[in-house]
């Protein structure tokens, strides 16, 4: 690519043409900066012809204004569209875990059953007449161990689940792309 071009894709921002991604960062880290540019263009700009192409090419972009700032632009130009992708998957991801637990059967049993739960182990303290459950807490239900740390909370919580309401452990498959 002749400086000329070079010099053309810069100001036109084209990221889909000449000015990839990749050769925007590596055009970035190339550029001259200001001391750079005062050395360049003050002892070769009369000797264009005379110039070797790398040369050629740190005056063409030294004669850009504000050089650093429209690479910076280029680069964040030509990255955009990547951002924006795994942006979108991610998005998507996290649109169908929600999805999934708005649609879910089960996890307002699993709730019901869990704040029941923890309501008969806090008996009469001020945390035993919860009203709902933190979500915060259901990520430390496998860390509560019963005294003799034989059985967690939610081995607790699936084992009264398995005899009473056996229908709500399929929460598990409901939820089963979200894991």
């Amino acid at each position: 690519m002749s400086p000329e071009d070079v010099v053309k894709a810069i100001y036109k921002m084209d990221v889909d043409g000449l000015m990839t991604s990749d050769f925007a960062v590596r055009a970035a880290g190339f550029a001259p900066v200001n001391d750079e540019e005062r050395a360049i263009v003050s002892e070769r700009e009369d000797k264009v012809e005379l110039l070797q192409p790398v040369e050629a090419y740190m005056i063409a972009l030294s004669r850009i204004p504000n050089l650093r700032e429209r690479m910076d632009a280029v680069v964040e130009r030509a990255e955009f569209g990547d951002s924006a992708t795994r942006l979108a998957d991610i998005v998507e991801v996290f649109q169908a875990a929600v999805d999934a637990l708005a649609s879910s059967q089960n996890l307002p049993e699993f709730f019901k059953w869990t704040l029941a739960v923890g309501n008969f182990i806090n008996g009469q303290t001020k945390l035993g007449r919860a009203s709902g459950v933190n979500v915060g807490v259901l990520n430390k239900l496998h860390m509560l161990k019963s005294v003799d740390n034989s059985i967690t909370l939610l081995d607790y919580i699936v084992s009264i689940l398995t005899k009473h309401s056996p229908q709500t452990l399929g929460l598990l498959i409901e939820l089963k792309g979200v894991c």
